[in-house]
């Protein structure tokens, strides 16, 4: 009997997928496969009211005959019987609507978290990378440090050949006794 339930769960869920076009995690899924099983539900507590209707016959039944209470006894173990039969199939249809949902549910979570990986590697990357501007920024500013260095060396080179040329003329004047010219 459970095998029989399963089955017919499992071709509800196939042919819901199939009229539909989608799969069983998505949010259409869920609603396509959502009603085959409600209707399936819904059929045993149809069954569920018939059995109790019948039950309800027997015990008329029962109370015109002789032996009454063992007619009751066997009513209501055929009752028990029939009641615990749905209600095995009810279960077993809410437990695949359980890992259904679940499914479903773990599906989500993994898109989330696959999304929050892939967005926070390219924020990962973004500040690795600095943006242009910042980056050109940084590109004056190295110019214009060698464009400073530069002209420290230069300054520094005419210096030296300012100190040379006073030098020269300090030699040369004291080799000649006369006094130095001053070099502008």
């Amino acid at each position: 009997m459970r095998l029989l339930v399963a089955c017919g769960l499992g071709l509800l869920l196939v042919q819901a997928q199939a009229q539909t076009g989608t799969d069983s995690g998505s949010a259409g899924g869920q609603a396509a496969w959502a009603e085959p099983v409600g209707s399936e539900l819904q059929r045993i507590e149809r069954e569920r009211a018939r059995v109790h209707a019948v039950w309800l016959d027997e015990q008329k039944a029962c109370r015109q005959g002789f032996w009454v209470n063992d007619c009751l006894k066997e009513a209501q173990a055929r009752h028990r019987q029939s009641l615990a039969q749905l209600t095995r199939q009810q279960v077993q249809i809410e437990q695949a609507l359980s890992q259904q949902r679940s499914q479903a549910a773990l599906e989500r979570v993994q898109d989330k978290l696959q999304t929050q990986s892939q967005r926070s590697a390219v924020a990962t990357t973004e500040q690795a990378q600095p943006p242009m501007s910042e980056a050109a920024e940084r590109e004056a500013q190295a110019r214009e440090r060698v464009l400073r260095q530069q002209q420290r060396t230069e300054a520094a080179q005419l210096r030296q050949q300012q100190r040379e040329r006073q030098a020269a003329a300090r030699q040369r004047a004291d080799e000649t006794g006369a006094a130095p010219a001053v070099a502008p």
